[in-house]
């Protein structure tokens, strides 16, 4: 049984001069034999890996689509189109903002004290919007001209910086705040012609799993406190 016949005449073994009907040891038998089951092995987990990466993208699409028709985002905005500084800022039905015109001072300002409802101070709603503790996202703005800035404050009406970035800044809830407040920060001679802003803030998770925009939606439970207290 030191040698024997290969099964296989038109394959050739790998470092030899064979041609078929050579003969093939054992050894060189069960390496041809190896490679091949090698070969359908690595075949079958290239298979099983691209039908895992679909399925995670299938995954991913639908949390997605979950996370974005929730009560994602949690900048409510109920303030009216206001010019200030000779910039003009427009909420649209979308939840978007638009802003035009070009500030005519040389100093940044405070074109919106608070994007939740009219105000002269950034300290008059006092507003709490997040329904839980834990790791948020402010998104960025993506442009050095404006920011969307967060500040959370107490009775005192000391604000405290939590989020002031054009670009997406993490932050945490953890109760140390009664109050907050998102308001939008112009830089000096700024100059905006139709420059759309997606102000959003929504849980870390939420945002790993969709960075898109999304309006404020209520959850279940201010629908539900929204119904107790019309009906008091």
């Amino acid at each position: 049984m030191g040698e024997i016949y290969d099964m296989f005449k038109a394959a050739k073994f790998s470092g030899s001069a064979s041609a078929p009907g050579d003969v093939y040891t054992k050894a060189q038998t069960d390496a041809l034999l190896a490679e091949k089951a090698d070969a359908r092995d690595m075949q079958s987990v290239q298979a099983s890996v691209s039908a895992l990466q679909t399925s995670q993208t299938v995954q991913d699409d639908i949390l997605a689509g979950i996370v974005d028709k929730g009560a994602k985002n949690r900048i409510i905005i109920g303030f009216r189109e206001t010019t200030k500084s000779g910039i003009t800022i427009t909420p649209e039905p979308d939840g978007t903002l638009t802003l035009n015109g070009t500030n005519n001072t040389s100093s940044s300002t405070i074109l919106v004290f608070d994007l939740y409802a009219n105000a002269s101070a950034s300290t008059e709603n006092k507003q709490e919007p997040f329904l839980r503790n834990g790791r948020y996202v402010l998104r960025g703005t993506g442009s050095s001209s404006v920011r969307i800035q967060l500040y959370g404050y107490n009775d005192d009406l000391a604000l405290e910086v939590l989020a002031n970035s054009s670009a997406d800044t993490e932050f945490t809830v953890d109760g140390s705040y009664k109050y907050y407040v998102f308001r939008i920060w112009v830089a000096a001679s700024a100059s905006f012609d139709n420059t759309k802003l997606y102000p959003m803030c929504c849980s870390a998770e939420d945002f790993a799993a969709s960075e898109d925009f999304c309006p404020y939606v209520p959850s279940n439970a201010e629908l539900y406190a929204m119904l107790r207290s019309l009906s008091l």
